[in-house]
């Protein structure tokens, strides 16, 4: 949590943000996979079971540059951008796991991330980064 923002930053920050509000990305710009159920398991548009060999990005939840012992001392104006990892690592990180055979990954993101700076103060650099992490890995 750390240290709060004076009432008088938190307004010159929202009034920022209402001007650069967030991109969401339309539907058309992201690949669609048709997966229904059957029973117990997952299939795609042609009727073949899915199996999903997935993992989750670790170090979502603390700021960057913070280890999770240190995410009170990250303050209110801590950036999570850049974590789990830097978007110009994403392609290498990204691939190793595919490597691996994981062909699903989770990307937690937590409130903190999105509104570090009070209520209705929206880290909008950070959203853009997540769209562009998303994007990068469906891709």
């Amino acid at each position: 949590m750390g240290k709060k923002k004076s009432k008088g930053k938190q307004e010159k920050d929202k009034g920022k943000q209402d001007k650069e509000a967030a991109v969401i990305p339309e539907e058309k710009d992201l690949p669609t996979l048709d997966v229904t159920t059957k029973g117990a398991a997952f299939v795609d548009g042609e009727g073949r079971t899915l199996t999903l060999r997935g993992v989750n990005l670790g170090g979502a939840k603390c700021p960057a540059g913070f280890r999770s012992d240190q995410s009170e001392e990250a303050g209110d104006d801590a950036s999570y951008v850049g974590r789990p990892f830097p978007l110009n690592e994403a392609a290498e990180h990204l691939g190793r796991l595919r490597a691996w055979g994981f062909n699903i990954v989770r990307l937690s993101v937590t409130w903190d991330a999105l509104e570090h700076g009070g209520p209705g103060l929206y880290d909008t650099e950070y959203v853009t980064y997540v769209q562009e992490g998303v994007r990068g890995a469906v891709l």
